[in-house]
């Protein structure tokens, strides 16, 4: 699979949103995963949908 990254200086957008912000994923990275938001547990599950990054996910365990 192939990605392309782009690298953004966010200090602007945390003092403008008053929290801090790590970094920002994009619709054509999360279109590979099944997304699970638990705003109760404040949790957020990224789970494989493509065989390549399973396989990826699994030799790095």
């Amino acid at each position: 699979m192939n990605s392309r990254a782009l690298i953004l200086d966010l200090e602007a957008v945390n003092e403008t949103s008053g929290f801090e912000q790590h970094g920002i994923l994009g619709g054509d990275y999360l279109s590979n995963f099944k997304i699970v938001l638990d705003l109760r547990r404040y949790q957020f599950k990224l789970t494989p949908q493509n065989p390549a990054i399973s396989v990826a996910a699994e030799k790095k365990s």
